[in-house]
């Protein structure tokens, strides 16, 4: 039951500083937007980064949900691991193909949005080792 407690608090932890993050660079890429490209849309790498983070905290979701719910049995956690991988491999897919699509939407800032629950997570670890 502890270890239970210990995960949902780095899960909720995790959630609050990628809140943190999503907020400080979408700032960012507004004041970016404004000063160095103020030919494009405005909020044009806002958006895309939002979009990618919101992905990236959807998967990250499932991911947790994956492991709440794994069981002993071997062959049913490999199935349920491997399927919940290949969902999340799509929808990752999915983001990035609409992304390049669509004229309002940069897709390597939104790839980079991807990576705020793994920064997220390496933050909390990293301040957990400062304790």
């Amino acid at each position: 039951m502890d270890e239970n407690l210990e995960f949902y608090t780095l899960y909720h932890k995790v959630i609050r500083i990628s809140w943190l993050i999503i907020l400080i660079m979408c700032l960012l890429l507004l004041i970016i937007s404004l000063v160095f490209f103020p030919e494009n849309l405005w909020y044009k790498l806002s958006l895309s980064f939002l979009f990618g983070s919101m992905t990236n905290l959807f998967a990250f979701n499932l991911l947790k949900n994956n492991v709440m719910n794994s069981t002993s049995n071997f062959r049913k956690a490999f199935a349920s691991s491997s399927s919940n991988y290949i969902v999340r491999f799509i929808i990752y897919g999915f983001v990035l193909y609409v992304s390049f699509q669509s004229g309002k939407l940069n897709p390597y800032v939104v790839a980079a949005g991807f990576l705020t629950a793994r920064i997220a997570l390496y933050l909390s670890l990293w301040l957990k080792r400062k304790e």
